[in-house]
């Protein structure tokens, strides 16, 4: 999409697993392509943006970081 603005990584990599919703925050993904740019190498993502509706954020009291995009 031409909405995404993030040179190292994709919308698709950054999205939910369960839900494909992405809502990363762009002053975390600033951040997050400063450290890739001075890495200089690629970086993994396992996991990024998580719906709180992800088994996973599900089973907390309150939904994390990770639901925040951050």
């Amino acid at each position: 999409m031409t909405d995404w603005p993030y040179r190292y990584f994709s919308r698709a990599e950054m999205a939910c697993k369960h839900t494909g919703r992405c809502e990363m925050d762009p002053a975390f993904m600033e951040r997050l392509e400063a450290l890739r740019e001075a890495f200089g190498k690629p970086m993994v993502v396992t996991s990024g943006y998580r719906d709180p509706s992800h088994p996973e954020e599900a089973k907390k009291a309150e939904p994390g970081t990770h639901s925040r995009g951050i």
